[in-house]
């Protein structure tokens, strides 16, 4: 089914607000709705912007009276004609959860999300051989049914996903904690007001994590990616948590990792390098940095035992005062499999050589 395109999957009734509209009001309609993204459009339906809770989970509290206007982000726009692939690559470049599909240029039509591409994939010619250890990350961090709510909302927000797996007091999987549960945590609803609406101002209540833990999908190392996708569209679709057999966590697969297992780089040359986390002020340590992903990029092109169709690197900042603390972790793609390597230190450019060397190492050891 190559030929598929957003026409075939894409969902005309979509959930919409305002400009106008005040952050009460749109999550009372997210969670009436059950959606985590929504367009805002004006009276004549053409999209001018984009909400979700990940743009949510990065604010530092806003009023409940704010305006849509306020929040909002200006959104990639796609047509119903749109091949599946090049939308699956749009979201892997932009990280965008879903699409606004549009007709002249602005009229909203329809939506399509990462979910709608999951549930295609058992459909799709070229990837059923990948498996669930290809595709997970390993070594996932993991939160407690005992942590604070603010715990999970933190991991989430670092890791910029959606939905963090939880262990119990031995370690075995709960489930999965999402995060428009942790935020009707943080953003209290209050009884005895209008339908759809959300009153009060921000707030911390101290739940533990336990207290919204759902089903998660979970799989084995060896099964299929059209099991893991199957799996996910049957229980929670933004994880699939790789187990073993006492059910302890040894991996996890997100849906921007199987999206970017179907954006392999067809004819054009060059390793595509997704950075997700930098937030450096230094202009000095972000350069050279960059400097350091681009030359790692270009000397495993020259590779020629081994196609990379990826390298992604998550950088995450620890705020320890006088001096941030660092973790790096990278993930590579490859037609022989998946590789990854981490390090962690008070300085990011050391983190970065000791990642690559160990991603460097273990590829030449894949040639010898």
């Amino acid at each position: 089914m190559a030929d598929m395109t957003v026409l075939n999957l894409m969902n005309p009734d979509v959930t919409t607000a305002g400009p106008e509209e005040a952050l009460s009001k749109v999550l009372g309609k997210m969670k009436k709705n059950g959606v985590h993204e929504l367009p805002i459009t004006d009276e004549q339906d053409r999209l001018v912007g984009f909400f979700s809770f990940d743009l949510l989970s990065k604010k530092r509290h806003p009023s409940l009276s704010t305006k849509m206007e306020r929040l909002m982000v200006s959104p990639p726009k796609i047509g119903a004609d749109t091949d599946l692939f090049e939308a699956a690559a749009l979201m892997v470049e932009t990280g965008f959860r879903a699409l606004a599909v549009v007709r002249d240029g602005s009229v909203l039509e329809g939506i399509i999300s990462r979910t709608d591409i999951i549930a295609a994939v058992p459909d799709l010619k070229g990837v059923e051989n990948v498996s669930a250890g290809e595709l997970m990350t390993e070594n996932p961090r993991l939160l407690t049914n005992s942590d604070p709510v603010e715990s999970a909302l933190t991991l989430m927000t670092e890791l910029e996903e959606i939905c963090a797996p939880v262990v119990d007091g031995q370690g075995r999987l709960a489930g999965g904690v999402l995060i428009d549960e942790v935020s009707r945590a943080v953003w209290r609803e209050e009884k005895g007001t209008d339908i759809g609406d959300v009153t009060g101002e921000s707030s911390k209540p101290e739940i533990e994590v336990g207290s919204f833990v759902t089903n998660v999908a979970t799989v084995k190392k060896d099964q299929s990616i059209n099991e893991v996708c199957q799996q996910m569209s049957a229980a929670c679709p933004y994880l699939c948590v790789v187990v073993d057999d006492s059910m302890r966590p040894i991996g996890v697969i997100t849906q921007q990792d199987i999206l970017k297992i179907l954006v392999k780089p067809g004819g054009e040359k060059g390793v595509r390098v997704d950075v997700t986390g930098l937030r450096i002020d230094d202009p000095i340590t972000r350069l050279s940095l960059t400097s350091k992903i681009d030359r790692f990029a270009k000397k495993i092109e020259g590779f020629n035992w081994i196609s990379v169709y990826g390298l992604n690197l998550h950088i995450i900042t620890y705020d320890r005062g006088a001096q941030d603390k660092w973790s790096l972790r990278a993930r590579l793609a490859s037609d022989k499999g998946v590789f990854t390597a981490s390090s962690s230190g008070w300085d990011i450019l050391r983190c970065a050589d000791e990642t690559f060397e160990e991603l460097g190492r273990r590829i030449i050891a894949l040639k010898k």
